[in-house]
């Protein structure tokens, strides 16, 4: 897909291996996602937090948790959890919340 589009549009543009960007190209991005993450959680001290989960079954039926910090700027996901065979109760999401 990337190749047609390159060669109906982009002349001259040879895109990066594969093994580039599942490595060099990857790490590099994700130490730009880190060095602004970490500007984001900077804030939060300063103006505060909201914490917001919801519920949704994946794909294969596989019941998950989101965990996500809105802050004024906006959302940032936290992270998933799977909670097969567990009860979605009270106690359980200040649990995961925690």
């Amino acid at each position: 897909m990337v190749r047609d589009l390159i060669k109906n549009s982009l002349n001259g543009y040879k895109p990066p291996s594969y093994e580039k960007m599942r490595t060099t190209l990857l790490f590099e991005e994700r130490a730009q996602v880190e060095v602004k993450f970490q500007e984001i959680k900077d804030s939060w001290k300063e103006y505060g937090v909201s914490i917001v989960s919801y519920g949704w079954t994946y794909v294969n039926h596989h019941p998950l948790i989101n965990i996500l910090v809105y802050i004024p700027k906006g959302v940032v996901f936290l992270k998933s959890h799977y909670t097969t065979r567990k009860t979605k109760d009270g106690p359980y999401l200040t649990s995961l919340l925690k």
